[in-house]
């Protein structure tokens, strides 16, 4: 168990209310309405992970619209700084599913490092995972997903792309007085089964064109419905980091 010092995250608010069959496919995905978006119910093997953006086209999921990405002082981050220029969601009964557009596409460039981070706070409840206090609004993230990019092979091989995925507990953190005012940490565990490569595990994350495509499994979250689940995805390739967060209701 290793402590790190946690980055604030800068929340700007989208509510996401079902993660179940009464949205189907076609739902409205319009994050800065204000209007509850429902995030469709696939069945059972419906998605393939493969990096193809034919599955969701064929279920009738559109990405996410009106998302509102904040840079430094919540300022709105510029749009062409952007990686991630789209995002899909969708679930069954063991997983969530996460399609992600970004230019450049993982194969597309030879820069090694991260896409970024997803912060995931599994039962909306503020004093569990990184706690600060009770009026925090950046308190309650409970696992975090890490993003890193970078390549296999060599040797007299070939030279490929990969992305990987790497699933983290974050348990109770602490807040110390600094100088400038309050530095955060907290403890990253390791979930079992929550690691995954694209050079590996190619049906839970891979990557095609400019897609990014992943399952991660609700039971290594700690996602059980019905609970409200909130994520904050950060684009590190962004110039400054910017950070968009969604907000779902899973049902039964």
């Amino acid at each position: 168990m290793k402590r790190f010092n946690i980055i604030s995250i800068i929340i700007c608010s989208v509510f996401i209310y079902s993660c179940g069959g009464s949205g189907g496919p076609g739902a409205k995905a319009n994050a800065g309405s204000g209007t509850p978006i429902v995030i469709p119910e696939v069945s059972s093997g419906a998605m393939t992970v493969d990096g193809s953006i034919n599955d969701w086209d064929d279920a009738g999921i559109p990405p996410l619209s009106g998302l509102k990405w904040t840079a430094s002082f919540s300022k709105p981050a510029k749009a062409d700084s952007l990686r991630i220029k789209e995002i899909r969601l969708a679930c069954d009964g063991s997983y969530v599913y996460l399609l992600m557009k970004v230019d450049p596409g993982v194969g597309e460039t030879n820069r090694t490092g991260h896409l970024g981070y997803i912060y995931v706070d599994s039962d909306g409840s503020a004093t569990t995972g990184q706690y600060r206090d009770a009026s925090d609004e950046y308190s309650g993230w409970d696992y975090r997903i890490y993003l890193p990019t970078g390549f296999f092979g060599g040797l007299g091989k070939t030279t490929q792309s990969m992305i990987s995925y790497k699933v983290k507990k974050i348990t109770r953190g602490a807040r110390e007085k600094v100088k400038y005012g309050y530095k955060f940490s907290a403890d990253y565990d390791d979930v079992p089964g929550g690691e995954k490569s694209s050079q590996k595990d190619h049906s839970d994350i891979a990557f095609s064109g400019k897609y990014v495509e992943m399952r991660i499994p609700k039971s290594v979250l700690g996602i059980s419905a019905p609970t409200q689940v909130n994520l904050a995805i950060k684009d590190l390739s962004a110039f400054p980091d910017a950070e968009t967060t969604v907000s779902l209701s899973l049902k039964e």
